[in-house]
């Protein structure tokens, strides 16, 4: 429904997502920039920004479209939305599998303590 209405919002009548993306990821990222930079550039830079399967930041494209100079080392932030994301997911599962555990240890505790300490058929103590 949303992705319908922001195809609509670009006056698109229809397109599937995958092309979507890349078509911003090629305005936004031309391959030309990066296969046209220098070999210093490219190994410094345009490889450690672009083709790292990482997110790419405000700074990495103002140099990228010169409007910003390289100084010689990227900065990366060190504490990214995803990596917070990763570990609130990870508690998020290791909560649920301690949970689980706690259940399923308690289910085994039920079906154990009748037999052991709940209503018998035997005599009662001290009687």
């Amino acid at each position: 429904e949303k992705y319908g209405q922001l195809l609509k919002w670009f006056k698109i009548q229809a397109m599937k997502s995958n092309e979507f993306c890349v078509l911003w990821d090629n305005l936004l990222i031309p391959a030309n920039l990066i296969l046209n930079a220098d070999m210093k550039m490219k190994k410094e830079f345009m490889l450690p920004a672009f083709c790292q399967n990482k997110a790419v930041s405000s700074d990495d494209l103002q140099i990228l479209w010169s409007f910003k100079e390289f100084d010689g080392k990227r900065t990366v932030k060190k504490k990214t939305r995803a990596k917070a994301r990763r570990r609130f997911s990870q508690r998020l599962r290791d909560g649920a599998a301690a949970a689980a555990a706690a259940e399923s240890a308690a289910s085994a505790g039920a079906e154990a303590a009748p037999a052991a300490g709940g209503k018998s058929k035997g005599k009662a103590k001290g009687g």
